[in-house]
């Protein structure tokens, strides 16, 4: 976030004048070096002389925020709100104060008011931005940095944050153009060369990021942070030795630096050596560790003693990490509820035989869906390994276009934009999808698109493209239940996930939708399962193919060999020929599954 804090205003010279501009300089450098209480002491001081001094009553509010006391930052700069209503910096910063804090809806208010006073503030678009990009409204955020930066062109954090939700919408190319822009404004920081290597990774284009990740590393040795993007590149090109190497050079370099951690423990087997492993304890023991990398820790710990069989003590870890991580999230199970409600009122058999003629006549796009750690990644890259197949990954397009034309018809969700869409609307959004997964590959017969949660989306697939094929992985319920509770998704990702209770009762409304669209779509699903696949990988993949139309090939039983990039939780795995110590894990762990159970029955 970006504060809007000024430095000190021209004062007329005066002695005291000077001595308070002295002071408020001195402060400012007190604050810097974070030394608070100095710098906090130095205002009173300035206040004491000037109760209407604004900039020290400003920096007061800032050297709270820093300090970590965000309520006491926020009553200070309301304090001075109301005496400065029309100063935007002033909304500007409480909207950044209540975002640190976790309240979007209060923060964008804020931030609304800061930009209706001054609508070129960059730093106030850039925080609105990072506030809907929090909430999930990626292209809302996309639009926010784009204002940012017509105002404030090298604005570095627009520029950054930028690439980021450009790489999360599925447009590299467009977060390559930003990235070189970035360099070019900033050819001597190294985020701006590690931003345009993540853009190129997606782009396949991986000796060229390769190459911007060492001149990253070049101006910045020692940047933990580039160590960690680096290793995540590494890692999803398949090389974890190399990955391992790099979290291990950041655990060298800053030994107390949690991600690396939970990096490794995904990574490494068997996982951490003994001194990682009493490092990762000790951290975790400090009372002054954040939520954030306890939550880290906590599952990483919970992968590491699993991986050694330890079960009890493991999932004491897990219970520990979904406690604090659900902390940390807003999800109401009875909104999803009623989505679900809603898409099985809307999908019936009679709706999509009213659109028969409507869709494309396009057979690309094969969609591999289901639940989250039920085998996806798995048959994706099975799929993938085939000569005629190319796989996208876990593409958001199909969701960002549904989002861009509920938005278009002013419509609360896809449910209730089936009233008022035409064919033609349709057949608009499929060609932009399709366009987006040719830019995978021009040539493959058929492309992958591995997202889980289109499941919920399959009968506005099959309207949109009815000769696509479907594939639902399915895996025991309470074993792909227990994966999902074991794994610490990405900001914003599965959050149905981190409570027992509600993660079993979303997975019973999976099963009960994935019934209806078996009943109003009959034949058009092909369901494999997880179990069967592992225990005879030869005979399923056949079957796969065969329902895909495609022809044998010895490439799908060696798809562990096959390079592509896997940006999922399952980044290890699929470089591993198929194992089946995962199969009935959740016998493991006893009666401590009792609640999830008890939430899977109903």
């Amino acid at each position: 976030m970006v504060s809007a804090r000024r430095g000190p205003k021209p004062v007329k010279a005066s002695k005291q004048a000077t001595n308070l501009q002295q002071a408020f300089a001195q402060a400012v450098q007190e604050m810097r070096a974070r030394r608070f209480a100095e710098a906090d002491a130095l205002c009173r001081h300035i206040l004491k002389a000037d109760m209407l001094h604004k900039d020290a009553m400003h920096l007061r509010g800032i050297i709270a925020f820093q300090a970590g006391d965000g309520d006491l930052a926020i009553k200070r700069m309301l304090d001075l709100a109301a005496l400065s209503p029309k100063d935007a910096m002033v909304w500007n910063d409480l909207g950044m104060f209540h975002h640190a804090l976790g309240r979007h809806q209060a923060a964008a208010g804020y931030l609304h008011k800061a930009l209706a006073l001054d609508p070129k503030l960059a730093g106030a678009h850039l925080n609105l931005g990072n506030v809907q990009n929090a909430c999930g409204d990626l292209r809302k955020a996309e639009a926010s940095y784009k204002r940012a930066l017509k105002y404030q062109p090298a604005l570095a954090g627009a520029l950054n944050n930028l690439i980021d939700v450009q790489l999360r919408l599925a447009a590299p190319e467009a977060a390559e153009n930003t990235a070189r822009d970035f360099v070019r404004m900033a050819p001597n920081l190294a985020r701006s060369h590690v931003q345009l290597a993540k853009a190129l990774d997606h782009l396949g284009r991986h000796r060229d990021a390769a190459a911007a990740f060492e001149q990253a590393l070049k101006l910045n040795p020692d940047d933990v942070r580039v160590w960690m993007d680096y290793a995540a590149s590494l890692a999803n090109e398949g090389q974890i030795d190399a990955a391992i190497a790099a979290c291990r050079k950041v655990i060298g370099l800053k030994p107390d630096y949690v991600p690396a951690y939970g990096k490794l423990a995904l990574l490494a087997k068997p996982g951490p050596d003994a001194a990682e492993l009493e490092r990762m304890r000790q951290l975790l023991a400090n009372p002054a560790l954040s939520a954030a990398d306890q939550t880290t820790l906590h599952f990483a710990l919970g992968k590491v003693l699993e991986d050694a069989r330890d079960f009890g003590p493991a999932f004491e870890h897990v219970l520990a990490a979904n406690k604090l991580k659900r902390a940390q999230l807003t999800y109401d199970p009875s909104a999803t509820e009623k989505l679900f409600a809603d898409i099985k009122s809307t999908f019936s058999a009679e709706l999509i035989a009213s659109f028969a003629g409507a869709g494309l006549d396009e057979a690309t796009p094969i969609f591999v869906l289901g639940l989250p750690r039920s085998g996806t990644s798995l048959v994706e890259q099975i799929l993938s390994s085939h000569p005629e197949v190319a796989g996208a990954g876990e593409l958001p397009e199909l969701r960002n276009q549904i989002d861009a034309l509920c938005d278009d018809l002013v419509s609360p969700d896809f449910a209730r934009l089936m009233r008022k869409v035409t064919p033609l609307q349709l057949q608009a959004m499929g060609q932009r999808y399709l366009a987006r997964l040719r830019t995978f590959s021009a040539e493959a017969r058929h492309i992958v698109d591995k997202v889980p949660a289109n499941f919920m989306f399959a009968g506005l697939i099959r309207i949109v493209f009815p000769k696509a094929i479907i594939v639902h992985c399915r895996r025991n319920l309470l074993d792909t239940s227990l994966s999902m509770f074991k794994t610490h998704f990405g900001d914003g990702a599965v959050l149905h996930s981190y409570d027992m209770a509600e993660l079993g009762r979303y997975c019973r409304l999976y099963q009960d939708l994935m019934a209806h669209w078996h009943q109003v779509m009959p034949g058009v699903i092909y369901d494999i399962d997880y179990e069967k696949l592992v225990a005879d990988q030869e005979g399923e993949t056949r079957r796969l193919l065969a329902a895909c139309g495609l022809d044998w090939s010895d490439a799908c039983l060696d798809f562990f060999n096959t390079s592509r990039p896997v940006r999922t939780a399952s980044i290890a795995q699929v470089r591993q020929p198929i194992y089946n110590k995962s199969v009935g894990i959740a016998e493991r762990y006893g009666a401590a599954l009792d609640p999830l159970l008890e939430a899977l029955e109903g």
